[in-house]
């Protein structure tokens, strides 16, 4: 087991020397943290879930093994499954009394130097990254964490697929709803297996290990399109979801704590502590109640048959070669060979009638109708709201132009008002007036100074010549009258 060797301390720790452990016999559980107190009398209320673990003789008694196989050799997925440690009640409620991940600081990039994890064993603080919490829970070699293979494994689905479009893809139905899908939708068997151990383990899910989550269904797509994630990343948040959320009433992280704890090298148990929880296999009666495998009861004995999902307008049908291929079961040893079809009736049924394939055939176009009829009404509530936006939009619209229209007229009069004022009072009043108004009506006629003559004159005036000279014009014509002594002459 890889141990992890470059995690941090809080000033104040004690080093640990080779081959000794810097922690107490016990888990302490003092806490000065109100939050933390709180936080462990929630959790001590919890119950410890059983997970889940393969038995691969029954996989391979109905033939699921291989394909099994080639999902979980995605990534380190085997190795996830692997781990199967005892549980020790308050090693566990320490640890996630104490727990916090802090999602804000952490990004693809800075993995292995942000100290994003934190918590408590055996009285003592440690403070980690995701990388050397991956490789202190055994998933991944040092060496790898420094490839760039590493740097690029998946925390969420691609941006190009939703779930919603990926459910459509491996499950049986066109609308996936996360409180409402079931994995018995799910096409491949082998897949319904996997989500099994998911729903016990990883998801988290608890009493509600038939619905498929979000989070399931990107593990799903990891091991079905054959593309690894950072399944310490994954691990971390679960022990975080578990240890934050209110809402969780069955614990499944206990394993992954305590392997944690050996690959640091912290982990001491005495005979004093309680183990809880523990591991199921799947055997062929979980796989029967999980619809994976069908019982049926013939004069030979039990057998056991592999359920597939049929697609939608297939044709039912089952082949006597298939039939033929059944095996005896008396109990675990022997199991059932494989099926490619669910049987409807426990009585042995060679193939179906016309009036069954009929019915069949009906009954799925009708599943059809009735899906086109849900996606009219989806798309008519959708195309509702559009419009209802489109309204608000085009009322706000018409508002704003009335307001700019309003604030113009506003402006246009103030305007008229500045031009109709005179030019003294426009100073005197607006701060804006410019030195010499650009119009001015009606305008105004400056008398020139008293020792000047004004460029111009409407109408002209006569200027009277001086008494010893004659006017060069006069109209109308002026007698002059002769002194007495002389006789008076034309004019």
């Amino acid at each position: 087991m890889p141990r992890c060797k470059n995690f941090s301390r809080r000033p104040g720790m004690r080093p640990r020397g080779e081959g000794e452990s810097s922690c107490s016999a016990a888990p302490s559980l003092d806490f000065s943290d109100k939050a933390q107190l709180k936080r462990y009398e929630r959790l001590s209320t919890r119950q410890f879930g059983d997970l889940r673990t393969l038995d691969y003789a029954v996989l391979e008694s109905i033939g699921l093994a291989e394909r099994v196989r080639q999902l979980l050799s995605v990534g380190a997925w085997d190795k996830f499954f692997s781990v199967q440690e005892t549980v020790y009640r308050e090693i566990v409620l320490e640890f996630l009394a104490t727990f916090d991940f802090d999602l804000t600081q952490l990004t693809q990039i800075n993995m292995s130097s942000s100290k994003v994890i934190q918590f408590r064993a055996y009285g003592v603080q440690y403070q980690m990254s995701v990388t050397e919490f991956s490789i202190a829970l055994g998933l991944y070699e040092l060496e790898f964490t420094r490839t760039f293979e590493y740097s690029n494994l998946f925390l969420e689905l691609p941006v190009h697929i939703t779930p919603s479009e990926y459910w459509r893809k491996v499950s049986r139905e066109t609308v996936y709803n996360p409180a409402r899908s079931k994995a018995a939708q799910l096409r491949d068997p082998a897949v319904r297996v996997v989500h099994a151990l998911l729903s016990r383990s990883l998801s988290g899910l608890g009493e509600s290990s038939g619905v498929v989550s979000t989070r399931d269904i990107l593990f799903l797509w990891s091991m079905v399109e054959g593309v690894p994630i950072h399944l310490g990343y994954a691990v971390a948040y679960l022990i975080w979801h578990q240890a934050q959320d209110p809402r969780v009433a069955v614990l499944f992280c206990g394993p992954y704590i305590m392997r944690l704890l050996r690959g640091l090298g912290v982990l001491t148990v005495t005979e004093e502590m309680q183990s809880v929880g523990g591991f199921v296999s799947l055997s062929m009666e979980t796989l029967r109640a999980m619809g994976v495998v069908q019982r049926r009861q013939k004069d030979r004995g039990v057998v056991y048959r592999l359920v597939r999902a049929p697609e939608p307008g297939a044709e039912l049908e089952e082949s006597e070669s298939e039939s033929e291929s059944e095996t005896h079961s008396s109990g675990h040893a022997d199991q059932a060979a494989a099926t490619e079809l669910p049987i409807s009736n426990s009585r042995p049924s060679r193939a179906f009638s016309s009036r069954d394939r009929f019915s069949a055939l009906e009954k799925g176009v009708e599943e059809l109708r009735s899906e086109q009829r849900e996606t009219r009404a989806e798309v008519r509530a959708e195309l509702q709201e559009v419009r209802a936006e489109l309204r608000e939009v085009r009322a706000e619209l018409r508002d704003f132009t009335h307001g700019v229209a309003a604030h113009f007229g506003r402006l246009e009069s103030l305007i008229q008002q500045f031009l109709s004022s005179s030019p003294s009072s426009s100073h005197r009043s607006s701060p804006f007036a410019s030195p010499s108004p650009l119009r001015q009506d009606p305008p105004t006629i400056v008398a020139p100074p008293q020792d000047q003559q004004p460029l111009r004159q409407d109408p002209p005036t006569i200027v009277a010549p001086p008494q010893d000279q004659q006017p060069l014009c006069q109209d109308p014509p002026t007698i002059v009258t002769p002194p007495q002594d002389q006789q008076p002459s034309t004019a």
